[in-house]
């Protein structure tokens, strides 16, 4: 009976997880943002280029690019071009080039280098169902991780587990990412 009951607990625990993460992402704004300018050109000084036009998209892109309203409804305001990019381990640098000639624009991308050391932290929470050794039927397992630094693709982690059956589990380790 405390197996099904610690088991039920963690079944209702993964619902009430998974119902508070949908509802913060329904909160969370994930309108577009102006992003800041890339390290490598920040402290350059920019220049005025003549152009005799540009190619834009035509402003029903500015809505499906979930820009913030006050883009999408100037009329000065045009969409040259748009990229998609890949989620990554590393920041990635997205660059817009403009011809002054064509009016034309197109992005590239480039994977920056990850860092020698960085302090920055990430949470992942899990929850797993399935068999495990030394016991008799499935189990449920839920489990926790805090990434806390990062040297180059090497990420040190704290994780703690819990399983149905009363079993637990908590340490520190390091993984690599690519």
């Amino acid at each position: 009976m405390r197996d099904f009951l610690y088991g039920f607990g963690c079944g209702v625990g993964l619902s009430v997880l998974v119902a508070a993460a949908t509802f913060w992402h329904r909160l969370t704004d994930h309108s577009a943002t102006i992003a800041h300018a890339a390290s490598a050109i920040s402290a350059e000084n920019k220049t005025s280029v003549p152009v005799t036009h540009i190619l834009s998209y035509p402003d029903a892109a500015k809505k499906k690019l979930h820009l913030p309203k006050a883009i999408y409804t100037d009329p000065v305001e045009h969409v040259t071009a748009a990229s998609t990019v890949m989620p990554s381990f590393a920041n990635t640098t997205v660059t817009a080039v403009t011809n002054a000639q064509t009016g034309d624009t197109e992005i590239y991308t480039h994977r920056d280098a990850l860092p020698w050391l960085a302090f920055r932290r990430t949470y992942r929470i899990s929850a797993y169902y399935g068999m495990k050794t030394g016991h008799s039927g499935a189990v449920w397992r839920t489990e926790g991780t805090m990434g806390f630094m990062q040297v180059k693709a090497l990420r040190f982690k704290a994780i703690g587990s819990a399983d149905s059956d009363g079993s637990w589990y908590a340490g520190l380790g390091v993984g690599v990412r690519w």
